[in-house]
């Protein structure tokens, strides 16, 4: 037991130097990493990384922590979804001031929504990206018309919409229900035509028994008439 005590120390020693020493390599690696790709940058790809960098000095600590919380989210994205993040960021920065703010406005909103319309909302863009071009390009005039509109025309418009969905509603709803009607229908004469032929087919039966039974008994009196004495 002493001499087990008197080697762990040392057991410990040499575990944590071996762990120090992996993680010394992978940071070295991960250095060697930043630095070729440091070298294959142009010198204004340096600068702007420069700039970038002094901007996120300046930033608060709340600020820069928030930033490395993103990025750390980022990097758990495969390189297909990394890509796609990219190629929306790069749009985003190339839009005009007006259209960014619109943007995120209109992003502002979405965020504040009931999951429900969120959920909906979601299903119509979805919905939108199948669409084919002829039909993006009614809904955009259907969209520009309707933003043209009064708040009373809009109203009014949105009433007959309403409207016209609920008896559209309605008409399938009597049309289910007729379907299900002949459905039913269908099958109660499915079922009386099944139940009058089992009903025919024991009425055979019977009568088949019958006459079995009548033969057997004209064949005993024959035989009893022949046989008496």
């Amino acid at each position: 037991m002493s001499l087990f005590l008197r080697v762990l120390p040392w057991c410990l020693l040499v575990l944590c130097s071996f762990t120090g020493l992996a993680s010394a390599a992978q940071d070295d690696q991960s250095n060697k990493d930043a630095l070729q790709k440091w070298r294959s940058m142009t010198p204004q790809q340096r600068e702007q990384l420069r700039r970038r960098y002094e901007q996120f000095k300046k930033l608060s600590a709340k600020k820069q922590e928030q930033l490395r919380r993103r990025l750390k989210h980022f990097l758990r994205y495969n390189k297909r979804e990394k890509r796609k993040i990219r190629k929306n960021f790069e749009a985003f920065r190339k839009m005009s001031t007006t259209q960014r703010q619109r943007l995120l406005r209109n992003y502002r909103r979405f965020r504040q929504m009931p999951v429900t319309k969120r959920r909906r909302l979601l299903a119509n863009y979805k919905r939108w990206q199948k669409m084919s071009p002829q039909a993006r390009k009614r809904m955009r005039r259907a969209l520009k018309k309707w933003r043209s509109m009064s708040p009373q025309a809009r109203k009014k418009l949105a009433a007959k919409t309403r409207q016209a969905k609920r008896r559209r509603a309605l008409t399938v709803r009597k049309k289910a229900l007729t379907a299900r009607k002949k459905a039913l229908k269908t099958k109660m004469l499915k079922r009386k035509m099944l139940k009058s032929k089992i009903l025919k087919a024991k009425l055979l039966k019977r009568k088949l028994l019958k006459r079995k039974l009548l033969k057997r008994m004209l064949i005993k009196h024959w035989i009893f008439r022949l046989f008496r004495p």
